[in-house]
């Protein structure tokens, strides 16, 4: 059964994106969506380079999805520094 939310493309399944109204929206330059196929390989290599991390020793260590942009700005140059994104929340941070 085809998934609504996906359309094909070639090889590639993307994400419909589209307002309520039917507007169609681009995804944000440098990202790129992941169709059920490719996720699910995805899956299985990070599972794979999990336990082969694992067997050596290593844990696993998963960080926040987005940061505060001090801890960026205070250690990257001027070239990474502009291809960032910042936020400001209510409270103006």
């Amino acid at each position: 059964m085809v998934n609504p939310h996906f359309a094909r493309l070639g090889d590639e399944w993307l994400l419909k994106r589209t307002t309520p109204r039917g507007h169609m929206v681009q995804r944000p330059r440098g990202t790129r969506d992941f169709g059920p196929l490719a996720s699910r390989r995805r899956r299985m290599l990070e599972m794979l380079l999990e336990d082969e991390a694992s067997r050596a020793g290593f844990d696993r260590v998963q960080t926040p999805i987005f940061e505060s942009l001090d801890l960026f700005t205070a250690k990257s140059g001027p070239g990474v520094i502009g291809q960032l994104y910042a936020f400001e929340d209510k409270g103006g941070r």
